[in-house]
């Protein structure tokens, strides 16, 4: 039976995430590892996408996750308040040093081009994120777990390494493990998503989506040179509420979660799930339009106009939850 070890515990096999979104593709290949490791220590990782649910308007050529004051990832965030792990990356810049030095999970960046089981493996050069979680003098081959795709095998080390060196000899181990969240916690995260969605500043939330909105309308039809810049930025933005959807999923629907009123959530649930389909529309729609040469910016702010509603009802369910729960 193989062993591992992560976070200094010596475990017999790796338990897999459990997902409770309907959407089951929301992880990506960087997220993934850091899910895993909390998973192994019997906790639930939907917490670390607690604040994913953002937006923040600048310009017309810029739409983000983040403020211009801001731009830590609120992963990165959670999974030090929440989690207590702390991001390690050791200055080895060989593999083969840091397995003779140190053992346990390691996150790996490489190039695809020379991971076999990459999907651009020999085709295409690009980063990947995977967990190495074992290592073999004998055989110079590690035990790789990863996601996109899904594999769980030994590879021989060199591949491995060649693919490290050309992705720039990045890896970083996790380490230690707190959680630390209590029931006034969660209340404050769930009252800091309701303030997000509708916009602390002008250019947040849903106050950001109508500086946007205004923005389009001055500019009219030559909105349309922006098209390809939000089709690149959508996609973060989609992501990350979807992954937030997810941890929603669990609140509602989990036998380890700690909220109350429980039952009341299938609602918040279904709003945020509609919320994001509406944003995948629009941005299927934008690149449709870009590319077929039909692009209209008075159906571009109805679309928006419609993504601003959805959001707003997002809103007033989570504000349902938030009374029930004492908080106004």
């Amino acid at each position: 039976m193989p062993k591992y070890v992560v976070g200094g515990v010596i475990l017999k096999y790796l338990a897999e995430p459990l997902i409770y979104h309907n959407k089951r593709t929301f992880f990506n290949c960087l997220d993934y590892p850091v899910c895993l490791y909390i998973t192994q220590h019997n906790m639930p990782y939907q917490y670390l996408y607690s604040k994913n649910w953002s937006f923040f308007y600048h310009s017309l050529d810029n739409i983000s996750l983040f403020s211009k004051e801001d731009n830590t990832d609120p992963k990165e965030s959670m999974l030090s308040e929440i989690y207590g792990v702390d991001i390690n990356f050791p200055e080895h810049k060989c593999l083969l040093e840091l397995f003779e030095k140190e053992c346990g999970f390691i996150v790996t960046k490489a190039d695809g081009w020379y991971l076999p089981w990459a999907m651009n493996y020999k085709r295409e050069h690009g980063d990947h994120w995977f967990s190495i979680v074992d290592y073999c003098s004998k055989t110079s081959r590690v035990k790789v777990i990863d996601k996109i795709p899904e594999h769980d095998g030994w590879e021989d080390f060199h591949l491995i390494n060649e693919g490290f060196l050309h992705g720039g000899s990045v890896c970083f181990k996790l380490e230690n493990f707190n959680f630390n969240l209590t029931e006034e916690k969660l209340v404050y995260l769930l009252r800091a998503s309701y303030q997000s969605i509708l916009g602390t500043s002008q250019k947040e939330g849903v106050n950001g989506l109508k500086v946007w909105k205004k923005d389009i309308i001055k500019c009219g039809k030559e909105s349309g040179d922006y098209v390809k810049i939000w089709w690149d930025s959508l996609k973060d933005i989609i992501d990350y509420r979807n992954q937030f959807v997810e941890y929603i999923s669990f609140l509602s629907r989990s036998k380890d979660s700690i909220i109350i009123h429980q039952a009341q959530l299938e609602p918040l649930y279904n709003a945020f799930t509609k919320t994001v389909n509406k944003w995948i529309s629009f941005r299927h729609g934008l690149m449709k339009s870009f590319i077929n040469g039909t692009f209209n910016y008075e159906k571009t702010i109805e679309r928006l106009d419609n993504i601003i509603i959805f959001e707003e009802k997002c809103a007033s369910e989570l504000q349902i939850i938030l009374e029930l729960w004492g908080e106004k």
